[in-house]
């Protein structure tokens, strides 16, 4: 299984996932804490579950859409 984390200057990020036992491609919203610990936040505007079966062109758009979002008090 292959297994990608990212982290956006906004305290958020996404984990993606691809490979046997995923959806196709997989991707979760994440939240980073300050001490750099991260969740899955289900409360964002672009998903309240974990997304799957994405092609290339949707992961790059949610990854934009997460890159965008406002990280409030946690930035």
């Amino acid at each position: 299984m292959q297994r990608t984390r990212y982290k956006f200057e906004n305290s958020f990020g996404a984990s993606v996932i691809y490979g046997p036992g995923s959806f196709g491609l997989e991707l979760a919203v994440i939240r980073y804490n300050k001490d750099g610990s991260w969740d899955i936040d289900y409360s964002t505007d672009i998903t309240d579950d974990v997304v799957g079966r994405l092609t290339p062109d949707e992961l790059d758009n949610l990854l934009g859409r997460i890159q965008a979002l406002d990280g409030g008090d946690n930035e």
